[in-house]
């Protein structure tokens, strides 16, 4: 399913069901370049996450002067999600979309664009109910150890990006929501910026010294 609103609040949207090993991924379903007003793009993936090496791809087809922000989510089976879990870390630790996707974010597009903790990669249960992963499946020390794991992984493949501030990770839905605010509270106050300034354009000349012409 691929979803875009007006541009004031941009959001396009790609969920990937679990039959996402019968989809047959082409260019033209991840070329974003049409979406002129994009700001924010999410990517939901399920297992097996037959999608994820497409990322970077769809990320270098974004070509929107008003993009910002990305979030990337994986949602793990309730039922295995240690074995999912173990199974992507180990996936990261061995291809190179993480690479890939620091490198792009280094192009000068994106140089300016990518705000603050603005680049998020995400683990969510495919569970619909709102719940944290504490709450959820308690705060063993061993899955404890998989998100810090999670957290290392990514800063440790996305060097540059890591380096810009531009990386946020998350473990559930609720970190998700914060981000999804704190994105919404940058964007505002950008639209915000930009409004004074059409309104109180910034002189382009200083004014000039009375004493000029004085003979």
């Amino acid at each position: 399913m691929v979803q875009s609103k007006p541009w004031s609040e941009s959001l396009l949207s790609c969920l990937f069901g679990q039959l996402a090993d019968c989809l047959v991924p082409t260019e033209r379903h991840y070329n974003l370049s049409h979406h002129d007003h994009l700001w924010r793009l999410e990517i939901w993936l399920y297992h097996p996450f037959a999608v994820w090496p497409w990322i970077p791809h769809i990320l270098s087809r974004v070509t929107s002067k008003h993009f910002q922000a990305m979030c990337v989510m994986l949602l793990l089976r309730d039922d295995h999600m240690v074995d999912d879990l173990d199974g992507m870390l180990t996936r990261m630790e061995q291809d190179d979309v993480l690479e890939r996707l620091d490198s792009i974010l280094q192009e000068k597009r994106f140089s300016s664009t990518a705000v603050s903790r603005g680049i998020c990669l995400g683990i969510d249960h495919d569970n619909n109910s709102w719940k944290s992963g504490d709450e959820l499946f308690g705060i063993g020390s061993g899955l404890r150890e998989r998100f810090y794991r999670w957290d290392e992984v990514v800063r440790r493949r996305m060097p540059h990006s890591h380096g810009r501030g531009i990386l946020s990770t998350v473990h559930d839905t609720q970190e998700r929501d914060i981000w999804m605010q704190d994105m919404d509270r940058s964007m505002q106050a950008k639209q915000k910026n930009a409004a004074e300034q059409d309104v109180h354009p910034r002189a382009e000349a200083q004014d000039e010294d009375p004493r000029d012409g004085a003979d």
